[in-house]
């Protein structure tokens, strides 16, 4: 085929200055049916190509594409052709169809319409019956009146025949209702199931876009079309599974990456090529603009009567309280040994500044929200095992690993399940992390290493011969025991005071535990002792410190009480 190439819908309309093209009133409709070929997912929305094929006549025409989502951006239509002759693309017009309520479609229509018809016969049957039945009963009713003569000597001519005439239609009229009564059920249930059957072969309409894309071909000839828009409602995000293994002599970490994609655009992706990017088309495109930033002396109130007073003072709280508020943010024969299925993967490439997963293979994603999980790619590391706690909060010790992420791509943002020797252990949370950085996470408590913090010395008091100060001496021991069959790295966090004032002096015991890190990521007076502990041992570690501060002052911990 000829290559005919991109068509913008938005520059015919600068082009024209009215947004609508100009072409011939006899020019045909060619309905093409299309299929979704190709989906590019963003955090924040996606990227559809619809496939298409039209055989057009020669001259001008109209090839039309039926049942558009709302969704899509009218503003985002793009057009890609190419004919087996001289094919021009003149316009795109995007037109927002409302459909009509559909009459009753075909032989499901007709057959209601018939069972509609009897059950209105039957209805009018039961009423007959009922009717005839309540007649003789009057009848019946008045008989015993009339079977004597006045004098009360002998039957009245006629009604004991007449009388056995009525039970017999009687009992004829009551299995005329019982038989019509069930045939009124039979019908009202072949309704309902003819309905349901109506609805998923007919659903309820709802409205769309049509694209009529206007074109000129030199003769008759066969076009594909290619249709791309950006659609609203459909998101991607990374998720993860890391499975650390403790099992061998080293440590083994599988990171799975998944990605879980929901899309409520309004049509389903069926078979369609599935591509995830970390672009964010729909984000700002340049920085924000400043304002300037002017202080004023505020102009002095006005007098104003008492009663008026205390109403503006109420407006004028107010409106403090309004500009106060936090704002809100917009899963019999011969044994045969079972093998573990595989995942597929996706393969990862870079485009600019962006990552790009291509999903292998041909994926189905329903328009409901419904959300579907995709394998993305795993790596298999070697981490350090590191048990960290911080006793003097909780004297838990708690199993991390710290790995360096050697990935082609960085890591996103997401969740993790955390999974240890294959049971699941909780979930935690990861930021981004690029190639070569270091990366780490809890695999949550580990009972194996037992950590003690207790109180050697607490004591208050005064101190000083020509002027007092009150002191405040805390002495603590810290005892970690290693319960696990190897060596374990330990890293155990406590902190000393740290004063603002020059009047308050705090000095580190002397018989304090050297830590192998101070300021311990910025965190001033935050200490660390990082060491290596051998199977079956344990360690101790001493921390203390005095606080002294004059006698007529009063000091606070933390913003806590006054002391």
């Amino acid at each position: 085929m000829k290559p005919i190439g991109i068509f913008a819908a938005g520059l015919l309309v600068a082009a024209t200055g009215t947004g609508t093209a100009v072409v011939p009133a006899w020019a045909a409709d060619v309905t093409a049916p299309s299929r979704i070929a190709q989906v590019e997912v963003y955090p924040d929305g996606a990227t559809v190509a619809r496939e298409a094929t039209a055989a057009v006549p020669a001259g001008e025409s109209v090839i039309v594409l039926e049942n558009l989502p709302l969704s899509l951006d009218p503003d985002s239509v793009r057009v890609e052709a190419e004919a087996t002759a001289g094919l021009e693309i003149v316009s795109v017009d995007m037109r927002r169809m409302v459909p009509k309520p559909h009459d009753e479609p075909g032989e499901i229509g007709a057959r209601i319409e018939a069972l509609q018809r009897e059950r209105q016969a039957v209805e009018d049957a039961i009423a007959t019956a009922n009717e005839q039945i309540r007649f003789v009963r009057n009848i019946v009713s008045e008989a015993p009146k009339q079977m004597f003569d006045l004098k009360g000597e002998r039957p009245a001519p006629d009604w004991s025949d007449m009388l056995g005439k009525f039970g017999t239609s009687l009992s004829s009229l009551r299995e005329t209702v019982r038989a019509s009564t069930v045939r009124l059920q039979e019908i009202k249930d072949e309704i309902a199931r003819l309905r349901d059957k109506q609805n998923e072969s007919f659903p309820e309409a709802k409205p769309t876009y049509q694209a009529r894309i206007s074109v000129v071909a030199d003769k008759p000839a066969d076009a594909a079309l290619t249709l791309r828009y950006a659609a609203a409602g459909a998101v991607w995000r990374p998720v993860y599974d890391a499975r650390l293994s403790l099992s061998g002599e080293r440590p083994s970490l599988d990171l799975v990456r998944r990605a879980v994609v929901t899309q409520a655009t309004g049509e389903d992706w069926s078979d369609a090529e599935l591509t995830l990017s970390t672009a964010r088309p729909g984000g700002r495109a340049e920085a924000p603009e400043l304002s300037p930033l002017i202080v004023r002396i505020a102009p002095q109130p006005r007098p104003v009567p008492m009663a008026q007073s205390r109403k503006t003072m109420r407006m004028f709280d107010d409106n403090e309280m309004a500009e106060a508020a936090p704002m809100e943010a917009p899963a019999g024969g011969a044994m045969v040994r079972a093998m573990p299925a595989r995942e597929r993967a996706a393969a990862l490439e870079t485009r600019g500044f962006d990552l790009v997963y291509r999903i292998p293979g041909r994926t189905s994603i329903v328009g409901d929200g419904t959300p579907k999980t995709l394998k993305i790619g795993s790596d298999t590391i070697s981490p350090e095992l590191i048990v960290r706690s911080v006793p003097v909060l909780d004297p838990t010790a708690y199993l991390t690993v710290r790995f360096d992420n050697e990935s082609a791509g960085p890591i996103l943002p997401g969740e993790v399940q955390l999974f240890r020797d294959g049971v699941f252990v909780g979930k935690g949370g990861i930021g981004f992390i690029a190639p070569n950085e270091e990366v780490s996470f809890g695999f949550g408590a580990d009972p194996a290493v037992v950590v003690e913090r207790i109180t050697l010395e607490k004591s208050e008091g005064e101190r000083g011969m020509l002027s007092t100060d009150k002191i405040d001496q805390r002495r603590y021991r810290i005892t970690v025991t290693n319960r696990h069959d190897r060596t374990m790295r330990m890293e155990i966090d406590d902190r000393l005071p740290q004063s603002e004032n020059e009047k308050i002096e705090v000095e580190r015991a002397s018989d304090t535990t050297e830590p192998t890190t101070t300021d311990v990521d910025g965190r001033r007076g935050v200490v660390r002792w990082a060491f290596d502990l051998d199977a079956g041992k344990a360690r101790e570690i001493l921390i203390g410190y005095t606080v002294r501060w004059p006698e007529e002052e009063r000091i606070m911990w933390n913003g806590g009480p006054v002391r």
